[in-house]
């Protein structure tokens, strides 16, 4: 449950972010919200890499 949420979470939270800064300052460019949302993507992808590697190693300090 956790994985999904945090690789919809990302992109989602960077259009949002992206649209408001962008459509109040700079009257909308379509680049500025696809730029933060591909940041959001990457930072989902290092969350999920980091909750990825706090398993493994919870995992192998139990064996």
């Amino acid at each position: 449950m956790t994985l999904p949420v945090i690789l919809i979470s990302g992109p989602f939270a960077g259009y949002l972010l992206g649209h408001f800064i962008f459509y109040k300052y700079f009257g909308m460019p379509k680049w500025g919200v696809s730029a933060l949302i591909a940041c959001g993507f990457l930072a989902s992808g290092l969350q999920v890499f980091r909750l990825i590697k706090r398993i493994k190693d919870s995992d192998s300090k139990k064996n």
